[in-house]
């Protein structure tokens, strides 16, 4: 599979949703490609996180398959009304613009958007609690 990286169009920095978080760098429109998601570091028997791997930067994918997310996407935080949803096209996992954002505001997505329906997290997005 061929990763597409796409031009540097965020930025990791302090986010008052928690801790760190991506923010634009430039204005997108609805529809537009922010990232493309890094899927490369598969976790499994054969490939178990590290010592230094944070599982909670560990992406749960379809059919049982686990991913370790990168940097930018492993600090994308959650919003119950987000501006971004991931879709997959020709294999790859895309950040889009789900609406207009503008630059310097925080990327977002919703963590339980693809969830069974029986994940319930904390949010700190201050809009309401994730899979309720």
């Amino acid at each position: 599979m061929q990763i597409i990286r796409m031009p540097t169009v965020v930025r990791v920095g302090s986010s008052p949703i928690q801790g760190i978080g991506v923010f634009a760098e430039k204005p997108f429109q609805a529809g537009e490609t922010i990232l493309t998601l890094d899927d490369s570091r598969s976790v499994d028997e054969a490939h178990p996180l590290g010592a230094d791997d944070d599982p909670r930067h560990c992406d749960y994918l379809e059919a049982g398959k686990v991913i370790l997310m990168r940097s930018p996407e492993r600090h994308i935080n959650h919003s119950c009304d987000p501006n971004t949803y991931v879709r997959t096209i020709g294999g790859q996992r895309i950040v889009l613009a789900r609406r207009e954002i503008q630059s310097e505001e925080e990327i977002t997505y919703d963590y339980c958007i693809n969830s069974s329906g029986d994940t319930v997290r904390n949010c700190d997005c201050g809009r309401g609690v994730a899979g309720a």
